[in-house]
């Protein structure tokens, strides 16, 4: 032992060992990091002298937080907030160089000295090498740089169209109620009421924060709801990886309004999530978790919320124990698992009233039967979304590099990126038939439902025959005979069985009876809405004594999303302009410009086809001038009078206003400005919501003044006719916002538009309101 202490002190030193301690506390400032440089011990080299070398240890402290210098090369603020976040990741973070400076002092042979360096950071690497990418470092500073979310907003309380009566019913009564189950049937817009009502609590400083819980199916449709009917409010969606999941709950926090994730998020992040007190959760399909056993409905059961939402379209009457268990989480503490024995089903139904408000379609809408239409947004899977970017990528290029491309080339690779939407070609992977499968069946065919499923492909019909076996589905598609088709038919009116009907779009259009079911499913969007209602309307006729719900499902960030914001932007009322036997292709709904122009791509130049002695390249035309919108803006006084006088001045021969919610106090503009050398006729068409007894004399002072100056009046009413509005006249057709934001000085838009609606079809249709009881 002696001689192996003699040998260490004569040996030769090697690269030293480094040691990292800690302290256990790791917020900044306070942390304390030291690194202890140790010497190794090698045998001794006996072939030379023995040299005396004294081994030394080297101690280096932290002095205090590292501050960022630069990220990507530029100059960057002090942020150890940075460093906090990107050191407590799991995984690597794709980032360029991010540089930072240290304070250190340095402790060698008894003597200090503090020293200051600039160096790369670095990540711990405590890495799956099969896991995925990390983060982008722009997502990372969100967090840091974003400010608290506000409460105070300038903009007025706008919304994208007028809500239905019960539907305002269900705000206000979620509103009232920190502790609330709203069991509105499916396709009445409960997402909507849910998202207003919160929108009226931050307005009244009731609330700050929400947390939104749904399955993944409806993930992108909540995201796509907030946005169009709240879009003051910030919402981030928390999904996807692990580290982006963990960032997102540690950072987010206080810094926006909503946050949305899923069932199976919560259930995953329940540790991270634990001790975060929320304004509001909404559990969104609630019955997800009626089974109290489950981590689902435990994770979900355990959230801190001040008010409690749970929406679902699903009864809960089916037994005690699915209320209990959902009303854990709405309302706890008002049931005991203890006393459920002893609790009849109407005692359990009385204790739950207050808290409960369910409608279904027969009561929410009265005018049965109706229709309501309602968008789903899908996100592609991750092996559609790879296939997908692959087949657009490969196709524009092949467009740009062929010769004399037209517009069936076009035409082509829209039908291939559709059909990829549908289902991945390798995988075979859907997210639509999972929503299919996961949220629309299972409420579309529960007790005597029945569901039409319409796709314009066979093959992606055939496909789903074999996903939904479980509903007996049948098939209706162009290779059926005559016979064929007529006993599908029979089959699914008169057999219970058979639940599901997979409808070709061209096959079913035309001479079918389906008014057994009463929910239809758009797998995939054709080009022209009128033969999309066609098929739907199979439902949607005589004999049908329920509403009918339809749903259509478009993908987001592909071809089908940049077609439905083409066309709504053109504003085209398909179903009553188009002749509905009419075989309407994309490609004279929308202009080769405007086809081309999906895939940022521009037409090429044809040569002019004549005579010979008259060949030569067309006179290229200047585009028609698009003129601007008018803009009516609040903080412009009395804008919203010159702007509407102005249109109604420069109107010839006659002035057509037609709008459901048109209100008799617009006719003091409409007598005002009308000029009797240039406008001879003025027609009113509405519903009935204003049209009362004060409005009818109203209207008739207004058509006894204006004939007087020889121009005829009328005012008529029709319960549906367009969900816009409109004001035409001979030389012009402006789409107008609705009678009570032009009078009020909301902010709005007037646009002119080239499609005129069919306002003579409504006209014919409508009665005058002296006939309205």
């Amino acid at each position: 032992m002696g001689l192996l202490d003699t040998l260490r002190r004569f040996s030769r030193i090697a690269p030293p060992q480094v040691v990292e301690l800690a302290e256990e506390e790791m917020s900044w400032p306070s942390i304390k990091a030291r690194s202890v440089s140790i010497p190794t011990i090698e045998p001794p080299d006996l072939s030379r002298d023995l040299v005396l070398t004294r081994p030394e240890i080297v101690e280096t402290a932290a002095l205090g937080q590292p501050e960022v210098v630069q990220v990507d090369g530029h100059p960057w603020l002090p942020a150890f907030e940075i460093i906090d976040l990107l050191d407590s990741l799991a995984r690597p973070v794709a980032y360029g160089t991010i540089y930072i400076k240290k304070e250190e002092e340095v402790r060698r042979r008894g003597q200090s000295q503090t020293k200051t360096r600039v160096e790369p950071f670095r990540l711990s690497q405590r890495l799956d090498p099969k896991g995925p990418k990390g983060l982008d470092i722009f997502e990372l500073l969100l967090p840091i740089l974003m400010p608290p979310a506000a409460t105070e907003f300038l903009d007025e309380l706008l919304f994208p169209e007028e809500l239905y009566p019960f539907q305002r019913a269900g705000v206000k009564f979620l509103f009232d109620n920190e502790s609330a189950l709203l069991a509105d049937d499916m396709g009445l817009g409960k997402t909507v009421q849910a998202i207003t009502a919160f929108r009226a609590l931050i307005r009244r400083s009731l609330a700050l924060q929400a947390l939104v819980v749904c399955p993944k199916s409806v993930l992108t449709n909540w995201m796509r709801e907030l946005n169009r009917w709240a879009p003051e409010l910030v919402g981030i969606r928390v999904h996807g990886g692990q580290q982006g999941r963990r960032l997102a709950w540690r950072a987010y926090v206080g810094k926006c309004h909503v946050l949305v994730t899923t069932y199976e998020t919560v259930r995953q992040d329940r540790e991270a999530i634990r001790g975060r007190v929320f304004d509001l959760v909404v559990a969104d399909e609630v019955q997800r978790i009626k089974n109290p056993n489950t981590a689902a409905s435990r994770a979900v059961r355990s959230l801190s919320a001040k008010r409690r939402w749970g929406l679902t379209g699903t009864p809960l009457e089916n037994t005690l124990e699915d209320m209990v268990a959902v009303f854990g989480f709405i309302k706890p503490g008002l049931f005991e698992a203890s006393e459920i024995p002893y609790l009849s089903p109407r005692a359990v139904r009385e204790r739950a009233r207050p808290y409960v408000l369910r409608r279904r379609k027969e009561e929410a809408l009265p005018e049965l039967p109706d229709k309501v239409v309602d968008t789903k947004w899908l996100e592609l899977t991750e092996s559609q979304r790879m296939a997908y970017d692959r087949a657009e990528r490969e196709g524009t290029a092949r467009l740009q590099q062929t010769p004399g491309v037209t517009v069936q080339h076009v035409l082509a690779l829209i039908q291939q990126l559709k059909q990829v939407c549908n289902f991945d070609p390798d995988t075979g992977e859907s997210a639509k038939a999972d929503f299919l499968l996961e949220e629309f069946l299972e409420e579309a065919c529960q007790d005597d439902g029945k569901a039409l499923v319409i796709s314009q492909y066979v093959k992606a019909l055939e496909e789903l025959e074999k996903r939904v076996q479980e509903y007996k589905p049948l098939v209706y598609t162009g290779k059926l005979s005559t016979a064929q088709r007529s006993r599908v038919e029979e089959a699914f009116s008169s057999k219970d069985e058979h639940k599901v009907l997979l409808l070709s779009l061209r096959a079913g259009g035309l001479g079918l009876n389906l008014t057994r079911a009463n929910y239809v499913l758009h797998f995939d969007r054709w080009w022209n809405p009128a033969a999309e209602r066609q098929a739907e309307d199979r439902t949607h006729r005589i004999g049908q004594l329920k509403t009918v719900f339809v749903t259509r499902l478009i993908c987001q960030d592909t071809i089908e999303e940049r077609i439905e914001q083409l066309l709504e932007r053109k504003k085209i009322l398909f179903e009553e302009v188009v002749d509905e036997l009419a075989d309407v292709t994309l490609e004279r709904v929308l202009s080769e410009e405007e086809l081309f122009g999906l895939f940022g791509l521009t037409p090429p130049r044809r040569a002019y086809v004549g005579p010979p002695e008259a060949a030569r390249e067309p006179v290229p035309q200047a585009p028609a001038e698009k003129r601007p919108a008018i803009v009516i803006k609040p903080e412009e006084p009395f804008s919203n009078v010159v702007r509407l006088r102005r249109i109604l001045r420069e109107s010839e021969e006659f002035i057509w206003w037609a709008d459901l919610h048109f209100h008799a106090r617009a006719l003091e503009e409409l007598i005002e400005t009308i000029d009797p050398a240039v406008v001879r006729q003025v027609r009113i068409l509405s519903g009935p919501a204003n049209v009362d007894e004060r409005a009818k004399r109203d209207f008739a002072r207004f058509r006894e003044e204006v004939q007087r100056k020889g121009i005829t009046a009328e005012w008529r009413v029709l319960p549906a006719f367009a969900h816009d509005r409109f004001i035409i006249s001979q030389n012009a057709c402006y789409n107008v916002p609705p009678v009570n934001s032009l009078l009020r000085g909301s902010y709005a838009e007037i646009l002119e538009t080239p499609n005129r609606p069919p306002f003579d079809d409504w006209w014919a249709k409508a009665a005058p309101i002296e006939d309205l009881p």
